[in-house]
């Protein structure tokens, strides 16, 4: 029970609102759906309604321009000549679905790994490489008849053959450093080192299976920020090659 300090200017209020004369006075308003004691002689007026429904509407002219768009964007993600870009925004779509902290974020490397190019190590560390490739194919003849030798000696051999182009880590850092760069980003080589700990930290997360929260959650604000900025960057830059590589109409 609420009662009112005026209750002519509570009946004019009460008017006004509901858009009906109510005679004054009003000496308090009630809750119809609880019990009420209140002295004789006062005027209380009972309020009680139904189940409430409430509908939230878009505008017509905002759904058709947003379903425009994502026609317009598919159409553009279908013909993208750049298959690892096509594959780190599925991988990017992905990771919104994944259950967990860890797998949305390893998902979000992954859109990075896709996007990586190999690029050949310096020559002096090729000529490197390459004497040990010899000299593990010298060593083979002589392990003739030693299977298991040989298996491990053909194992570290892919493992040289591997090591001619730069590590994974190294292609990460390329890849964001050159795709912001392009794209005139003045702190490319900022978010480039930012990557590596990315990098570093998804190492940890998968040799030791864990992360402890905090670290997780600043690993995962940075890789979001840098493959959407990567992303964004590279799709721009796929879209304006393919339109200048339409024939003229």
């Amino acid at each position: 029970m609420n009662y009112t300090e005026d209750p002519v200017a509570a009946a004019a209020n009460l008017s006004r609102s509901f858009g009906v004369k109510i005679d004054p006075p009003v000496d308090g308003l009630a809750d119809g759906s609880s019990p009420i004691v209140y002295p004789t002689g006062k005027t209380i007026k009972i309020l009680t309604g139904g189940d409430a429904k409430v509908t939230v509407t878009t505008a017509l002219d905002n759904v058709v321009r947003l379903f425009r768009d994502f026609t317009e964007f598919a159409q553009q993600v279908r013909e993208l000549a750049d298959k690892k870009l096509r594959v780190a925004l599925e991988l990017y779509a992905a990771h919104f679905s994944e259950v967990s902290m860890n797998s949305r974020f390893l998902t979000l490397v992954m859109c990075l790994e896709a996007l990586a190019t190999g690029t050949k190590r310096p020559k002096p560390v090729l000529d490197l490489l390459k004497k040990w490739e010899d000299d593990a194919e010298e060593m083979k003849t002589a392990l003739a008849g030693d299977d298991e030798a040989r298996s491990s000696l053909e194992s570290v051999l892919r493992e040289l053959v591997f090591r001619r182009e730069n590590s994974i880590r190294g292609q990460i850092r390329s890849v964001v450093q050159k795709t912001l760069a392009d794209a005139g980003d003045q702190d490319a080589e900022k978010a480039a080192r930012t990557a590596l700990l990315v990098y570093d930290q998804r190492s940890t997360l998968v040799h030791e299976g864990s992360l402890d929260k905090q670290a997780l959650s600043e690993a995962f604000a940075n890789a979001s920020n840098i493959v959407q900025r990567v992303l964004r960057a590279r799709f721009k830059a796929a879209v304006l090659l393919n339109v200048a590589a339409q024939p003229p109409r």
